[in-house]
């Protein structure tokens, strides 16, 4: 006895409509696509290497010279601050449920803002723009307001490269405002824990050496609690905004909303 054959109707084959629909939406918001770092015909590929390099030379420089100098600070700060990166780095993870962005990027944007972004270009940068206040409004005024005006100018741009690179190697991953808002958290993020163990150092420094390790606690509790309103939040609203300025597929191009973040 033969077994009946079942043809599939027409009743229950898919509608092309919501067939192109779901297509169009996988698309638009870049589900399931992944990130590829290795694209050495990409000149975004280059830049990215070379200011990571740049940046750690630069890192290497600083930090050694402070640990021959303040080694109980540059310890304590390094492993404190370390512990509270890593906190923030899951607390921003649980936040990014809806479409989980590439492990790979993101390790990439924190460690160009921990050391392009820090050491590469802030640290150069602050100091010349810091010169200039200097020469322009006279050494009192740059002393008391010259890094309110200089960090954000120099900072924001620098931690926002990290979004312009991520364009040109994925672009197909920046969709929406959203998009350059968790990059730019995770950017900020390495550029902040960067800047503080850097901070730890220096506050020896100004202390001549003496009690580092109070020096050091008293460094992290502060940097800590401002690094809930610090660079994380700055460049997720600063990239946020700088998707809204450019344009992308899920953001309607609004120059002004852009600018104003």
């Amino acid at each position: 006895m033969s077994t009946p054959t079942v043809s599939a109707s027409s009743d229950t084959a898919p509608d092309p409509d919501l067939l192109a629909a779901r297509d169009r939406a996988l698309e638009e918001s870049g589900w399931g696509q992944g990130f590829r770092l290795w694209q050495p015909r990409n000149p975004a590929f280059w830049v990215l290497l070379l200011g990571i390099a740049a940046g750690v030379v630069s890192l290497v420089q600083i930090a050694s010279q402070a640990a021959r100098l303040y080694p109980v600070a540059v310890a304590v700060g390094a492993v404190a601050f370390a512990l509270y990166g890593g906190a923030w780095w899951l607390f921003l993870r649980l936040h990014d449920r809806s479409i989980p962005r590439s492990v790979t990027m993101l390790a990439t944007v924190f460690v160009w803002g921990g050391t392009a972004g820090t050491f590469w270009m802030a640290v150069h940068a602050n100091d010349a723009l810091l010169s200039l206040y200097g020469k322009l409004f006279g050494t009192a005024w740059s002393t008391a307001w010259g890094a309110a005006f200089a960090a954000p100018v120099i900072e924001e741009f620098a931690k926002a490269t990290a979004l312009v690179l991520i364009l040109g190697l994925a672009s197909h991953l920046v969709r929406s405002p959203y998009d350059g808002f968790m990059i730019g958290a995770f950017t900020g993020l390495g550029f902040q824990v960067a800047e503080d163990m850097l901070y730890a150092a220096q506050t020896s420094a100004a202390n001549f050496g003496s009690e580092q390790i109070e020096s050091a606690v008293q460094t992290i509790l502060i940097r800590s609690g401002l690094g809930i309103v610090s660079h994380t939040l700055f460049s997720a609203l600063f990239c946020a905004g700088l998707v809204w300025f450019l344009g992308r597929p899920r953001a309607e191009r609004n120059r002004a909303l852009g600018a104003g973040l």
